[in-house]
């Protein structure tokens, strides 16, 4: 993902999520009104393990466990023009920067 933005001479803030774990109120913030089950990785091996799905969690419950370990985050996480892109691919934010037509810079995290 540095490497695709980079090239598109796009400037980003990169962060690693086991290193740095994103807090409650940053998880909140990134989504900005929306669902976490948008943000939450339900094909990831603790999600498999522990037979997770949006009926069996409430959004708070989504929010602790994506603060409590980062591999319940669709990652890389990329906030684009101020869109949430989680579980991002060079395909996706190539399509959604010609849509925009945006040099903007963006935040990579994950």
């Amino acid at each position: 993902m540095r490497e695709f933005l980079s090239q598109r001479g796009l400037t980003f803030q990169e962060r690693d999520l086991f290193r740095e774990p994103l807090t409650e109120a940053e998880i909140r913030a990134l989504l900005a009104g929306r669902s976490p089950a948008d943000l939450f990785a339900w094909r990831s091996r603790p999600a498999r393990e522990q037979g997770l799905t949006p009926e069996r969690l409430t959004p708070e419950a989504m929010v602790r466990l994506m603060a409590s370990d980062p591999r319940f985050i669709r990652r890389p996480v990329v906030v684009l023009d101020g869109r949430l892109v989680p579980g991002a691919t060079p395909q996706t934010l190539a399509r959604l920067l010609a849509e925009s037509g945006s040099s903007e810079s963006g935040q990579a995290v994950g």
